[in-house]
């Protein structure tokens, strides 16, 4: 498929680019703000698991009719971006480096940036704006809140015994050894899409929940899912499967919980801190069962300049709700100039 084809089916221009970060090569899309408005900045968007950066499509095309030029990058594991094997190299630590270092080589002499993630996204994001503030002048993030590390690691398995954290169940299977394997092969991935993206089985059944992960009875049995159209099925089954059959490091980010927990202990131990004080944005879905907002409670104790907002949403947030978060960003984002930095 060419990106005269994708183009088309996202609704937004863009050249596909690529970055040598240490072993790694990030596959990045890079959409020019419109010509006619006055160029407003760059905009960073990270996205989730198992999204893309094509997620943001709405995103994009809102923020490039504001002027702002945007950076969307494929993290590890995903279409043409690097696909390590290994556990480490998708460590937050090593993600948020990475991406402060693509984000420096994109960036103007002086110039700060909005940095927007979802899911997965949204703990990198969070990572990069207290690691590397000087990067960024405002932080968009969707679904995840920021989660400081407990003085003590506790085990999600562990933490779920004590009835604590229960939301958190599929996590339990997705890191398991050997999880890739259930998904080799197109059709396997295109069904693991499906379910994953709220599509059911034709008498309603889902094919994945918050507490047992997916259900491999019914996989193969998933239609179409609402937030994740034919169209753009396609463009993820096929940038996902055409190089190999294994979708290779797709669950290590579930599997570096100990190691994150470590390196923020170690990086707080040394001065880090978890407060941001550059203007935050932070957007829940009142029906996300993966990540519920009631989560979020507390977090302002860590921002200087922060607005929650809930929206009438599942999980995939910027798209089932893109409306509506289009225009919370739309108008928050243009009101960052009255914001005290």
């Amino acid at each position: 498929m060419s990106t005269l084809g994708l183009a088309a089916s996202l609704g937004f221009d863009y050249t596909d680019e690529y970055a040598l970060i240490g072993n790694n090569t990030y596959h990045y899309l890079r959409a020019e703000p419109d010509s006619y408005k006055k160029y407003a900045g760059t905009a960073f968007l990270v996205h989730g698991w198992p999204d893309m950066a094509y997620g943001w499509h709405s995103q994009i095309s809102l923020l490039t009719s504001m002027g702002y030029r945007v950076i969307a990058p494929n993290m590890l594991g995903f279409g043409r971006s690097s696909r390590p094997v290994s556990v480490e190299p998708y460590a937050q630590k090593n993600v948020v480096s990475d991406l402060a270092e693509l984000f420096q080589t994109v960036l103007e002499d002086g110039e700060k940036g909005i940095v927007v993630g979802h899911d997965w996204g949204a703990v990198t994001v969070w990572g990069l704006v207290v690691r590397h503030p000087r990067l960024f002048r405002a932080v968009i993030n969707l679904a995840v809140p920021l989660f400081t590390p407990t003085p003590k690691y506790v085990d999600l398995a562990d933490a779920i015994e004590l009835g604590q954290r229960t939301f958190q169940g599929y996590v339990l299977q997705l890191r398991r050894p050997g999880m890739e394997e259930r998904f080799r092969g197109v059709d396997k991935f295109r069904h693991m899409l499906r379910a994953v993206y709220e599509g059911t089985t034709v008498d309603g059944q889902p094919g994945v929940n918050n507490t047992n992960g997916f259900n491999f009875d019914i996989l193969d049995q998933m239609q179409v899912a609402p937030f994740l159209p034919q169209d753009m099925e396609d463009i993820y089954v096929r940038e996902m499967t055409s190089h190999s059959d294994l979708p290779v490091g797709l669950f290590n980010p579930y599997r570096t919980a100990r190691l994150d927990w470590e390196d923020d202990i170690a990086w707080q131990i040394n001065g880090g801190s978890w407060q941001i004080d550059i203007p935050s944005l932070f957007i829940c879905g009142r029906k996300d069962q993966f990540v519920p907002c009631q989560v979020a409670e507390g977090m302002e104790r860590n921002f200087k300049d922060l607005q929650k907002f809930e929206v009438d949403s599942g999980h995939w947030i910027q798209i089932e709700a893109r409306d509506k978060v289009n225009e919370i960003i739309q108008y928050w984002v243009g009101t960052l100039k009255c914001h005290k930095q």
